[in-house]
């Protein structure tokens, strides 16, 4: 579950439940293994730290992935370099009216992907076909990432635009 919601507080709820299971398994295998010497006249008073130091260097390390796992969103992390190269084919094929897009940002919160950009399109254009080319775009996006939060800013194209300072 906790990787279908890409939840960090459900993947360490996970973690700890494991490390209790793993704990309480590494102890019977401990106690079990000095009991079993013991019946047959040999001592591995030994096997009780090694178990420990094992289950000691498996918490740590799930503690280290966990702590970077749980790190990355906090530094507002971009979506992959994949999911960024899809999300700007989509955009290149749905509106092959614009002359363009910029400005392209995303970031990731657990299992949502938050996007937005600058949609430059002809400035003639209508209010309603611009809100089209958008629904398209953000539709083709939400198919490929369902949860997906989209924003778009349209802008006309920059038209050249005469220097205030050239004198003629």
């Amino acid at each position: 579950m906790a990787r279908e919601e890409e939840s960090v507080a459900l993947a360490a709820d996970a973690l700890h439940l494991k490390a209790d299971v793993l704990t309480s398994a590494g102890v019977a295998v401990g106690l079990g293994g000095i009991w079993l010497a013991g019946l047959f006249g040999h001592s591995l008073a030994i096997l009780d730290p090694l178990v420990a130091i094992a289950l000691a260097i498996f918490i740590v390390k799930e503690a280290i992935s966990m702590l970077n796992e749980a790190f990355q969103p906090l530094i507002d992390q971009s979506m992959s370099p994949e999911e960024l190269a899809m999300t700007s084919r989509i955009i290149t094929e749905c509106c092959p009216a614009a002359s363009g897009f910029h400005d392209l940002r995303s970031r990731r919160a657990g299992r949502r992907r938050h996007i937005d950009f600058h949609l430059t399109l002809p400035p003639e254009m209508s209010i309603g076909e611009a809100h089209d080319i958008c629904d398209r775009i953000e539709h083709a996006i939400m198919q490929q990432l369902p949860h997906a939060i989209v924003l778009i800013h349209v802008e006309p194209e920059e038209q050249e635009i005469p220097s205030p300072l050239a004198i003629n």
